[in-house]
């Protein structure tokens, strides 16, 4: 799906000729190739919306561009953000998922470089700066990510992600998603357009970025940074679906891009979900909920290797030395011989 501009959009003519940083952040910092596009919905009542932006500002380099979406809040964000924050340019757009703000954002900056946090979560002070480092370094990679701290709705922190466990060889980004959100992304404008953008049907929506990820994973340079630069917050008014929803909604995804890999067989790759989701739901939902959720997915049968692999898998989560070894015997059982994508 091309990046088009979205007709829905509204923006005053006042945000349209402010200057991305005017009275805002810290004078005399260092500029970066960067647009900055922060996405909200009903982010003034959620409460998180203006640590998000305060993050940006206090980045120790300044992007080029820094722009918010509001999604046809009904909450008077828009508005909230032009008194809280003068010369923050705000756009306006009736409500269309993250996917289409994202998109929006996009189509309304210039800079090489884009990064996007989500409403509630926050980036730590170098977040810009390093990842800048890393895609103008010599041989630079498409996109760059990097670990991150987990926190809750008072901001205390509740454990943390790190990628060194993840393996960026396509086509094993169809067995997992190797990125945790697109807050802790940077990447480049070229190689987003050039692959549609994040999908914007509503069969995708809280499973876009997945989907994105992995175009890229299959043409383009990745790298990542063990570095935590974002604190992702899990709270009570999240917007996420059911873990049952989101793996209904990742099922067709990753069977259309196994359809395309030669050798692959598509049923493996949707049974390789289908029966992780089933095991945890087993625990912690029991038997029924765990049968139910695999019926709804049809997968033509079951498969007993590919059940009893992923039934060792599951038990050798605590264990992450071995079960980094286990995965790469997954995937070369289920995706054959990899590519591998990062630098």
């Amino acid at each position: 799906m091309p990046i088009e501009r979205d007709p829905r959009a509204q923006e005053s003519q006042a945000d349209r000729t402010a200057s991305p940083s005017s009275g805002l952040g810290t004078p005399g910092r260092k500029t970066v190739p960067v647009a900055v596009v922060v996405t909200t919905f009903n982010g003034r009542s959620r409460g998180f919306l203006d640590k998000a932006i305060e993050s940006v500002l206090q980045q120790t380099v300044a992007p080029e561009e820094f722009v918010v979406v509001d999604d046809g809040s009904s909450d008077g964000t828009a508005d909230w953000l032009r008194e809280r924050f003068p010369g923050l340019r705000v756009l306006s757009k009736t409500n269309g998922g993250p996917a289409s703000a994202r998109n929006y954002g996009t189509r309304e900056t210039r800079a090489p470089l884009l990064c996007f946090l989500d409403d509630d979560d926050i980036w730590l002070p170098q977040k810009l700066d390093v990842q800048t480092r890393q895609m103008t370094r010599p041989n630079p990679p498409d996109l760059v990510f990097s670990s991150i701290t987990l926190i809750n709705e008072r901001d205390e922190v509740t454990g943390g992600w790190n990628p060194v466990d993840v393996d960026l060889r396509w086509p094993d980004a169809l067995l997992r998603n190797p990125i945790w959100n697109p807050s802790c992304v940077m990447l480049r404008r070229d190689a987003l357009v050039a692959t549609g953008g994040f999908n914007e049907r509503l069969d995708h929506k809280f499973v876009e970025d997945y989907d994105l990820w992995i175009k890229i994973l299959r043409s383009y340079r990745v790298d990542w940074t063990t570095e935590p630069l974002i604190l992702y917050r899990a709270h009570s008014t999240q917007n996420s679906a059911s873990f049952s929803g989101i793996l209904g909604k990742v099922i067709p995804i990753v069977r259309a891009y196994a359809a395309d890999v030669p050798g692959v067989d598509p049923r493996w790759v949707v049974g390789y979900h289908l029966y992780g989701g089933f095991f945890l739901t087993w625990h912690r939902s029991g038997y029924k909920a765990a049968r139910a959720l695999v019926d709804a997915h049809p997968n033509g049968g079951w498969i007993p290797f590919l059940v009893l692999i992923r039934l060792i898998g599951v038990m050798l989560h605590p264990f992450r030395a071995i079960q980094r070894h286990w995965r790469w015997f997954e995937a070369r059982c289920i995706v054959g011989k990899s590519q591998l994508r990062r630098v």
